[in-house]
C-alpha cells in the first residue's frame, strides 16, 4: 500500500459513517467517481484529489447536498478544505 493512501482512506472512513448505511453505496460511489477524474493523476496532491471528490459529491447527490457537505467536512477534518 503506498504510504499515502491514509489521510484519503481516513476522510473516506469518516465521510462513510457520517452518511451511513452500507460504505459502498454514497461514500464508494464518490470516491470511485473521483478516483476516475482525469484531473487526478498518479502525481495528484491530497487537494487534487480533495477538490475531485467535491465535485463527484456535488455531481452525483446534488450541489450543496447533505453529502457534499460531508465530504468537504471530512476532507476538513484532516486540514485540507475544499
Amino acid at each position: 500500500m503506498h504510504i499515502n493512501s491514509g489521510i484519503p482512506n481516513k476522510v473516506f472512513h469518516n465521510v462513510a459513517m457520517a452518511l451511513g448505511g452500507n460504505a459502498w453505496e454514497k461514500a464508494g460511489g464518490i470516491w470511485y467517481s473521483a478516483m476516475r477524474d482525469p484531473r487526478v493523476k498518479p502525481t495528484a496532491r491530497f487537494l487534487t484529489f480533495a477538490k475531485a471528490a467535491g465535485r463527484a459529491a456535488n455531481r452525483l447527490c446534488g450541489d450543496g447536498s447533505a453529502e457534499a457537505k460531508k465530504v468537504a467536512d471530512g476532507w476538513k477534518a484532516v486540514g485540507i478544505e475544499i
